[in-house]
């Protein structure tokens, strides 16, 4: 099977057939898009995520990536998806609105947008863990979407928090300046962005949990994903 539709048939067949729905209450639906340039960003646009390779706005719940290789780089819609099916099938499951990976079979991940401030962010963390835990317990119930998920050797479960805590300047992002004594501002430690959090339930099936904040990307690179 062709790559590039791989996920979206497994889904669209498998998925469907497996939890005894009709395959054809996905027909028409627009779940895939692809891009094959070297950096861009998706939106969630009033519940649609779409695709930008333009400039990008602060705090508008973004993601950005980075592929330098250029790699071939397939988004499914998985929220839209879920949300297409009966409503008692969807109660109680969570979701997150992408997966993505590279036809190169090189990563897979579970991308979930949103635009938090500080004092949301941990609620907006656990609520994002809770539901990508229970995508990843949906896809693998599937014989063949789990053999396929476990061809690609390295796997994220990432939130994009896009809210900023900078001031972008004629493109580029400066901190904001801040009157703090300079033994103080030496005792800090920043915050790791990308920063990995412990999720044990969710590595006992391949993934890590990532959050990336403001407009930090998500590089496909092997450098990036061995962080």
């Amino acid at each position: 099977m062709n790559l590039q539709m791989k996920m979206e048939q497994l889904l669209r067949n498998d998925f469907m057939t497996f939890n005894r729905l009709s395959p054809s209450l996905t027909h028409g639906l627009d779940l895939v898009f692809e891009t094959e340039v070297p950096s861009f960003a998706v939106e969630d646009v009033s519940g649609e995520v779409i695709l930008k390779v333009s400039v990008s706005r602060p705090n508008s719940g973004e993601a950005h990536f980075e592929n330098p290789q250029k790699l071939a780089i397939v988004f499914f819609r998985y929220e839209k998806f879920l949300n297409s099916l009966p409503a008692d099938f969807q109660e109680g499951k969570g979701r997150c609105e992408l997966l993505v990976n590279d036809k190169s079979t090189k990563y897979f991940l579970l991308g979930e947008l949103k635009n938090r401030k500080r004092k949301q962010r941990a609620a907006a963390m656990r609520k994002a863990k809770t539901q990508m835990l229970s995508v990843i317990e949906q896809l693998i119930r599937v014989p063949s979407i789990k053999a396929h998920i476990s061809t690609f050797p390295r796997k994220r479960c990432c939130v994009f928090n896009s809210w900023m805590t900078k001031t972008p300047v004629q493109g580029h992002e400066t901190q904001r300046k801040i009157n703090v004594p300079d033994t103080v501002r030496r005792s800090q430690n920043p915050t790791p962005n990308p920063k990995q959090l412990s999720v044990p339930e969710m590595e006992k099936f391949g993934f890590s949990f990532w959050e990336y904040s403001g407009t930090r990307p998500l590089k496909f690179t092997e450098k990036h994903w061995s962080l």
